[in-house]
């Protein structure tokens, strides 16, 4: 196959997202397949410019797939991101086609957005509420999954939901889990840990972030050998602005780790680890987690949504009491936090770039011979 990949997210490599993205289009070149994969940086209009970015990626992106398949025959073009809408309605009306157009999906902003707004009012990061503008997209992202021939999912939390909207058939929707790095399987952990609670990622609300100060400072406060360390969540982080001043000194902030060597080797230090997002498409650093050796507390969201609550996770509400309760379980029980971690370990020993590669390809095929 010859597939044009089109992200709308940056190629970054220690990015979630651009972890994933790269990684598929590695895989399938390594198979014997053509991927031509473009980011933002390759097609975003006016780059120098702040405001209306979604606007700018939607209207870089249709340009932009206009003059490659021009240049090119593609049996796939693959999009992720939502800002495909446009290209996704009006690429198919230009030629009679013989290419499937497929949402390979990284997180269905509707599903977010419906969650964030259920929790906290907005969808906005900064829970502000939305600009008319930005409630104009609301329906124009739907079509980036409804005006595609089929939506690859990365979670069975994101498919469901897919499903139920009636974005596509059933036969046009497949879950395939995102793959952790090869150096992250098969390891052998401790699961002899000192009492470190840890936080991966962003310091968004979707993330938790409301929910993770008043839990850690009654964590902290009951339980006094206990610290937190904070990873990922940037220069810009200050852990003043978010726990009280007696309890700095058992905080530590990484705002950034530059490589998967260092952290797993950060995981390796921590013996629970914390996913208490609103929504999560799958939560790549609780897999991570999860395969050094860590117990996991998480929402019910992206791959914990299919984890055994009290056997491979601790699955909560997403509220700061449910939290607190969740740490709280593992805290005061050693031999449940350890049993946790260890099948949560073996649990994600599943998710190799192999199997979700060829399922990939599997996919891809079955439904360009149905289109053709």
């Amino acid at each position: 196959m010859k597939i044009l990949t089109l992200s709308n997210s940056p190629l970054n490599e220690m990015s979630g997202s651009g972890y994933i993205i790269t990684g598929f289009c590695r895989e399938l070149k390594a198979r014997g397949h053509t991927v031509d994969l473009f980011g933002p940086e390759d097609y975003e209009l006016v780059k120098s410019m702040r405001p209306a970015t979604t606007y700018r990626k939607a209207l870089g992106m249709l340009f932009f797939a206009l003059q490659q398949t021009k240049e090119s025959q593609y049996d796939v073009i693959e999009f992720y991101g939502v800002e495909s809408w446009l290209t996704a309605m009006i690429l198919p009306r230009l030629s009679a086609r013989k290419h499937l157009l497929v949402s390979h999906s990284n997180g269905l902003e509707a599903h977010s957005s419906e969650l964030l707004i259920r929790q906290v009012g907005s969808y906005r990061l900064d829970g502000k509420k939305p600009a008319w503008h930005q409630k104009l997209l609301a329906p124009l992202f739907e079509k980036a999954f409804t005006t595609v021939d089929g939506i690859v999912t990365v979670s069975d939390f994101d498919l469901v939901f897919a499903e139920k909207h009636g974005y596509q058939a059933k036969s046009r929707l497949v879950a395939i889990e995102n793959s952790l790095p090869t150096d992250f399987l098969n390891l052998a952990p401790s699961f002899q840990r000192e009492p470190v609670i840890g936080f991966c990622g962003s310091w968004l609300l979707r993330k938790g972030k409301n929910l993770i100060g008043p839990a850690i400072e009654r964590v902290l406060d009951d339980f006094p050998g206990t610290t937190f360390r904070l990873i990922g969540v940037g220069q810009a982080f200050k852990p003043g602005e978010h726990f009280p001043a007696r309890l700095l000194p058992r905080i530590e902030v990484i705002p950034y780790v530059e490589n998967k060597v260092d952290l797993r080797i950060w995981y390796e230090s921590i013996a629970i680890h914390i996913m208490p997002s609103i929504y999560e498409s799958f939560g790549l650093a609780a897999a991570e987690s999860m395969a050094c050796g860590c117990a996991l507390v998480s929402t019910k969201v992206g791959l914990a949504y299919s984890l055994q609550d009290g056997k491979e996770a601790v699955i909560i509400e997403p509220t700061a009491d449910s939290l607190y309760d969740g740490i709280l379980q593992l805290l005061s029980n050693d031999q449940l936090r350890v049993s946790i971690a260890q099948c949560g370990h073996q649990s994600v020993q599943r998710l190799r770039w192999d199997r979700a590669a060829e399922r990939l390809i599997e996919t891809y095929e079955r439904w360009l011979s149905e289109i053709r």
